[in-house]
């Protein structure tokens, strides 16, 4: 459970301690300049060597947070190295990222009517004007559902829209009619 207390020591600590201090309370030498790994294992062999020292084994969170902040500042997650009263240094700012240029993108209705055209020239019977329509394969073995977004499927004899599956997670008008029936292939040979 943290604490209060135990965040404010953490925040005293993290701007107090630096890289020579956090490298003692490792147990490493002044000098070294451990790995990631050499630093993950260092603090977890402290631990495993101490376990009193845990506050749910009885320890001080404390020096539990001092050797979290130790690793902490090893392992670069703490902005820099400070002393007391010293600034942070400053970020330099990243360039901005060059903006792509939207493609104006046909409407879904458009959409729909492209692959319905598709669907006829290979042999589905599409259905009349129905609040939700769909075009049927010409074995009956699979149904698309046209609602106003997206194209649902059906394969088998359970052609209902309850236990439809979408075609595409992807927007739809982004696809090229070409690339909706190669799906539309796929999903009968399945």
């Amino acid at each position: 459970m943290v604490t209060i207390a135990s965040k404010v020591v953490y925040e005293f600590l993290k701007q107090a301690m630096s890289r020579p201090d956090a490298l003692k309370t490792l147990g490493f030498k002044e000098d070294d300049k451990p790995s990631d790994d050499e630093v993950n294992k260092a603090y977890r062999e402290h631990f495993v060597k101490n376990r009193k020292l845990h506050p749910d084994s009885g320890g001080s969170s404390d020096e539990t947070t001092k050797l979290n902040v130790a690793k902490d500042t090893l392992l670069g997650k703490l902005k820099e190295d400070r002393t007391p009263g010293s600034k942070p240094a400053e970020k330099p700012t990243p360039a901005p990222k060059p903006k792509k240029p939207k493609k104006k993108l046909p409407s879904f209705k458009k959409v729909h009517q492209d692959i319905k055209d598709a669907l006829t020239k290979k042999g589905w019977k599409l259905s009349g004007p129905l609040k939700v329509p769909y075009a049927t394969s010409p074995d009956g073995e699979m149904r698309l559902w046209f609602k106003p977004q997206a194209i649902y499927f059906t394969v088998g004899n359970r052609h209902n829209l309850n236990g439809a599956r979408t075609m595409t997670y992807d927007d739809l008008r982004e696809l090229s009619v070409s690339e909706f029936m190669n799906l539309v292939e796929k999903r009968q040979k399945k």
